[in-house]
């Protein structure tokens, strides 16, 4: 693979390509190997943008509220009532909903593959596939305002995730000695870098949201495998808003105060030392944050094409 390119449909079918030239590197390599047999078999793009087009915090609410109704007619699971105002939604309901949506997924997928494999139905009538697709489309939404409650990240971050439908078929899993490619970099606009592929928070996760209840738990989840999801960076400043909150020392010191130890997970451990994502790949052609919100603000489509 040499290009990755995201084709973005405009609601007047006007087409508009992201071109990336992929960087080389035993990381890429994996990725390729689990992207490249994704869309060789079509499956489902399956994306989600976090740019800033001046969508409210409210709005990310309402549609938390119509996901999580739609899971609890389908009747094969229950969320707890989300609050309806944005002023009573705080950081800690938005981690306690997380936790919820990390148990119930996983639920959701036993059930799955209990259901009717063509329809994805039990027995008495209860969509699974809807209830997996809600959940899912709530977990974007919970990090969506994440980033809009926490101090350090009250500007936008604009970004877009991107993966195939049911890409854990063709997941492979990589070296520790790989870790070193994560290092401690975020990215910044114009960088194609691997996404997360893994339900749950790792270790520098909890610490940035300050959920020591994910530590004391044992639910801190490590990337292992690499899948085909990656994250489009459409931010000039990303890394550098981030670089006080994101210091290593002072990740450290939280895992100190809060005994992240006694729990089974050091932060020196190197599936838990580096803290940002592997870079895929750099934008051939300089853009800027308004051109890019133009072609990604009410998009009618998205593809991508391997060349």
């Amino acid at each position: 693979m040499k290009k990755y390119n995201v084709i973005v449909t405009q609601r007047n079918d006007e087409e508009f390509v992201f071109s990336y030239d992929i960087i080389p590197s035993p990381i890429t390599e994996l990725w390729e190997a689990a992207t490249l047999p994704a869309i060789k078999d079509n499956l489902n793009l399956i994306h989600f943008s976090h740019i800033d087009c001046s969508k409210k915090p409210q709005d990310t609410l309402d549609q938390i509220n119509y996901h999580c109704d739609i899971v609890n007619t389908a009747g094969i699971l229950t969320i707890p009532t989300i609050p309806k105002s944005i002023e009573n939604c705080t950081q800690e309901f938005l981690n306690q909903l997380h936790k919820t949506f990390h148990a119930y997924t996983a639920e959701a997928i036993i059930l799955e593959s209990e259901s009717d494999e063509e329809f994805g139905y039990l027995k008495d009538g209860r969509s699974t596939h809807s209830t997996r697709e809600s959940l899912l489309i709530v977990n974007d939404l919970i990090h969506e305002l994440d980033h809009l409650s926490l101090e350090w990240a009250k500007s936008s971050l604009d970004m877009a995730k991107m993966h195939y439908e049911n890409d854990h078929i063709y997941e492979l899993d990589f070296s520790s000695d790989l870790y070193s490619y994560f290092g401690y970099e975020w990215g910044v606009m114009g960088d194609l870098r691997l996404g997360y592929a893994t339900l749950g928070k790792p270790l520098f996760t909890c610490y940035i949201e300050n959920d020591i209840n994910v530590v004391k738990e044992k639910m801190v989840a490590s990337q292992v495998k690499i899948t085909s999801e990656v994250y489009l960076i459409f931010d000039y400043t990303l890394d550098q808003r981030n670089k006080s909150r994101h210091s290593i020392s002072n990740y450290q010191k939280w895992c100190l105060d809060n005994d992240t130890y006694s729990y089974g997970y050091d932060p020196e451990d190197p599936q838990h030392k580096y803290t940002g994502r592997p870079l895929l790949g750099k934008l051939d052609t300089e853009v800027d944050i308004n051109f890019v919100k133009d072609k990604w603000c009410g998009y009618k489509s998205i593809r991508v094409e391997i060349e």
